[in-house]
């Protein structure tokens, strides 16, 4: 397996994308003023269809939500050995998507919710799903998504709606 590194998210947008199969992005490298979930969006437009990576040196539950939520096929902590990381690089080559079990929990229910979708959601109705079920507070949602509270609560209101749940 052949590796490139580059030292920013702009010097990578420059590579030829036919020279990599799969992207190792470091969570908190390169500082500046972009998030890691805005890097990830810039290199998926770049290079559609060449996997992303997380790798960090601080593994949450938490950070993995966000990076799965924007689009990350798999997550690796800094401290994994060398077989397990070549394992993940080539599993997520091979379509898979790759995170801690506690983060396969997550993507499970993601699934499970897929088949309950309904015509009627919106997009943020449906990102607010498996939050909601996971015990999030609105405002805890609302940060996630740099909402306002109350357009959370109207989706909440609309996803009980659409699926005829009565609060009262």
């Amino acid at each position: 397996m052949e590796f490139i590194s580059v030292l920013s998210v702009e010097e990578a947008l420059k590579l030829d994308p036919t020279a990599f199969e799969v992207i190792l992005l470091d969570l908190s490298f390169p500082k500046g003023s972009t998030t890691p979930g805005e890097n990830i969006k810039s290199i998926q437009t770049a290079f559609p269809g060449i996997p992303v990576i997380i790798f960090t040196g601080t593994p949450s539950i938490g950070s993995q939500r966000k990076m799965y939520l924007a689009g990350a096929k798999g997550y690796l902590s800094k401290d994994a050995k060398k077989p397990e990381i070549l394992d993940v690089l080539k599993r997520v080559v091979a379509g898979e998507i790759v995170y801690t079990q506690a983060m396969s929990e997550y993507q499970n229910k993601q699934t499970i919710l897929g088949h309950l979708n309904k015509d009627d959601l919106t997009e943020l109705d449906k990102r607010i799903i498996p939050l909601f079920i996971d015990g999030w507070t609105t405002v805890a949602i609302a940060d996630e998504f740099k909402k306002n509270r109350s357009t959370i609560d109207k989706s909440i209101r609309h996803i009980k709606s659409v699926y005829g749940v009565n609060t009262n």
